[in-house]
């Protein structure tokens, strides 16, 4: 019987299964990590070189700039009605900036008065100073000067001298220093004086000091003793005194007073001279 026959046949294939046929499996293999991805850098940039020729014109340049520095010194008044006065004062300075090894100043003053019509002063003073060492505490100088004057009846005075300078006070806001040397000193006299010229040797003992007062106002000072070598009698002493007040970088406003006392002036000449003045400063 067909039926009988596929019950049997279902109930062998139950009771005996057959297995499944699996299809091989792939090799596992391991992976190994992505390396990182090289990445390369590149080189910094380098500058450039200068041209050799650009180099140095840099370097000569910055060598040159700010070697020297001038300073124009103006004073002048003038008054007319019943009396008549012009008053001329001018100045110039000179000084070389790099004072590592030398301090070299020179200095040339013209000063110039009318009175109704008749010139009452005329006054021309030259000096120069060199300084070897200055940053040292003791330190070797020479210098000259030239002066005329003739309403003091003085044709020439010029002084040259060398000497040693002791500073015992620098700080930020002011130096002072003392300077003594030995000096040959020449005078020579207008025609009206009817005198001989003087040839004397003769000390020099200089205080020279300044001291800031904040940023604007500076003071100075400057006071010459010279006697004659074998007589302290025969001597000339000279006091300048100054302030100053900046009125921006290149401006200041100055008071002067200067002193001058001769101990042996020329015939019919007093033995003192004075004044005030209060003018300008520019400097360069």
């Amino acid at each position: 019987m067909p039926g009988a026959t596929y019950i049997v046949i279902v109930l062998y294939a139950l009771a005996h299964p057959a297995e499944p046929v699996l299809s091989p499996r792939p090799p596992i293999v391991a992976q190994q990590p992505a390396a990182p991805p090289v990445i390369r850098q590149q080189p910094e940039q380098q500058a450039q070189p200068q041209n050799p020729a650009q180099r140095s014109d840099v370097d000569v340049q910055e060598r040159v700039e700010d070697r020297w520095a001038a300073a124009l010194d103006l004073g002048f008044a003038s008054s007319s009605g019943n009396s008549d006065l012009v008053s001329l004062t001018t100045g110039v300075r000179v000084k070389h900036l790099q004072t590592r090894h030398f301090k070299l100043e020179w200095s040339f003053g013209f000063r110039y008065g009318e009175s109704q019509g008749t010139v009452v002063a005329r006054n021309l003073q030259s000096k120069l100073d060199f300084d070897v060492g200055p940053a040292a505490r003791v330190a070797p100088f020479i210098f000259a000067s030239a002066e005329r004057d003739p309403f003091r009846k003085l044709d020439l005075r010029a002084r040259t001298g060398s000497g040693v300078k002791y500073t015992f006070y620098r700080e930020n806001p002011g130096e002072a220093s003392v300077r003594i040397a030995a000096q040959y000193s020449r005078e020579s006299f207008t025609r009206s004086a009817a005198q001989d010229p003087r040839n004397d040797g003769a000390w020099s003992m200089e205080f020279k000091g300044n001291r800031g007062l904040g940023d604007s106002v500076k003071l100075e000072n400057t006071t010459t003793f010279t006697p004659v070598f074998d007589d302290f009698a025969d001597h000339n002493l000279d006091v300048a005194s100054k302030v100053s007040s900046r009125i921006s970088k290149h401006l200041a406003l100055t008071l002067t007073h200067a002193y001058g006392y001769d101990s042996t002036p020329a015939d019919g000449v007093g033995r003192t001279d004075q004044r005030f003045q209060a003018g300008l400063t520019i400097d360069f």
